[in-house]
């Protein structure tokens, strides 16, 4: 792991992100290095959305960026209400779209002839608009069952969660099943681990 600050958020990255990168991304160069450094960019703004979003509530944000992904933790003495919660889950696919969007119309606008630059904006466009609207799925532990599992709380208390949970392993099952109809073998994978892991927390009570 290597550890760097971006003003006073921690920031770690594990070196299984980039071999997760590796694995879904392109098979040649320069389009490796392009797409690494795409994913890379577009995570860490993606959690630096809820680090900003968390420190705006007072509370420190540290940043991690992992095998599966990002994760974006918070320390304070006072708790977040659910509220809060769901604002700040909604803030990292927030800028995430945002930066695809504006990736997507400078594409657009790109003149012929500028093959590399067309490459990147074209993985932009599917790391930070792409990702960030999977990212609204009402599944756990995705940002999208985040902010449901937030507003299920504020409305029906703690005990309206095992919907949720519910909802995730019905979500889940069904993009594992059409993953595999397609051929997305990566994508089916992730989806049976997250249904597993919904089953298991289901039963956890």
């Amino acid at each position: 792991m290597f550890h760097f600050h971006l003003g006073r958020i921690p920031v770690t990255v594990q070196p299984w992100f980039f071999v997760t990168a590796l694995l879904i991304g392109p098979r040649r160069l320069p389009g490796i290095v392009l797409w690494l450094a795409v994913v890379f960019a577009g995570v860490l703004i993606h959690e630096l959305g809820h680090a900003l979003a968390v420190r705006r509530q007072g509370l420190d944000a540290t940043v991690e960026l992992h095998g599966f992904g990002g994760a974006t933790r918070w320390s304070g003495a006072t708790p977040l209400l659910p509220a809060q919660r769901a604002l700040i889950s909604a803030a990292g696919p927030a800028v995430g779209i945002a930066v695809g969007t504006a990736a997507l119309a400078a594409a657009k606008l790109l003149p012929p002839g500028q093959p590399l630059l067309g490459e990147l904006l074209q993985y932009a466009v599917w790391v930070n608009l792409g990702w960030g609207v999977l990212n609204l799925l009402p599944v756990l532990p995705l940002d999208g069952g985040m902010i449901v599992a937030s507003l299920v709380e504020s409305m029906w208390g703690p005990g309206a969660l095992y919907t949720v949970r519910v909802l995730s392993v019905v979500v889940c099952v069904g993009l594992c099943a059409l993953a595999l109809s397609v051929g997305w073998l990566w994508s089916a994978f992730l989806a049976g681990v997250l249904a597993i892991s919904k089953l298991q927390a289901r039963r956890g009570g």
